[in-house]
């Protein structure tokens, strides 16, 4: 038996139900599912920009429905995954069609310029991304100790592997808009529900020798 976590409802099987966590912890009755008219997304959904429409819209209805405060911030956090996951799925889907044999040729700064090159054309800010689930941590014990020492080297490791991998990320996305040099590097790092998400930002642009 589950309880509604925006009107208190207990649910159960003659009482559709709605998830929204794979832990089964927060719940939405059937009556309160049913007030969300566009709740219900395409799992192939490909337009972001329709999306975030469809988000405004879902926010009116919690609006107009009088939704408490903790069920409001836990669907627009289960939607924004959902978008995350159609943004992953976007960028996967182009990143077929970039050639990607001039990555390790991709100039890399955290300054605004190259010594012999001059920028041509600024194509846009760029980010890439990569995240650290619970699951990398597992072999990880709560004591300070031990976290001062070796292992809190595997934690430094894990983290530079995530850095790296944010950093392709980046580079792809740089490829994507014909770029062949990012300027203006910096990262990010966002701790959410006990995701570790490393994020890499800078300025794609075309450089040539001078």
């Amino acid at each position: 038996m589950a309880v509604c976590m925006n009107c208190g409802k207990k649910t159960g099987m003659r009482n559709p139900e709605y998830y929204l966590d794979s832990d089964m912890t927060q719940v939405l009755c059937g009556e309160c599912y049913k007030k969300l008219e566009h709740f219900q997304i395409k799992s192939n959904e490909s337009d972001i920009q329709k999306l975030d429409e469809t988000f405004k819209l879902i926010q009116k209805e919690m609006e107009e429905h009088h939704f408490n405060d903790e069920t409001k911030t836990a669907i627009m956090r289960y939607l924004q995954k959902r978008r995350a996951k159609v943004e992953r799925n976007i960028f996967e889907e182009k990143k077929k069609y970039v050639d990607l044999s001039n990555m390790s040729t991709h100039m890399l700064t955290t300054g605004y310029n190259f010594e012999g090159y001059e920028i041509s054309e600024y194509l846009g800010v760029i980010s890439g991304q990569s995240a650290l689930g619970s699951g990398a941590f597992s072999g990880l014990s709560v004591s300070a100790s031990n976290f001062l020492g070796t292992e809190s080297s595997y934690f430094g490791n894990r983290l530079i592997e995530s850095k790296e991998s944010a950093t392709r990320e980046l580079i792809v996305s740089s490829l994507m808009k014909g770029g062949n040099a990012i300027i203006g590097i910096d990262f990010d790092y966002i701790i959410i529900e006990g995701l570790i998400t490393v994020i890499a930002n800078g300025t794609s642009v075309k450089i040539t020798k001078k």
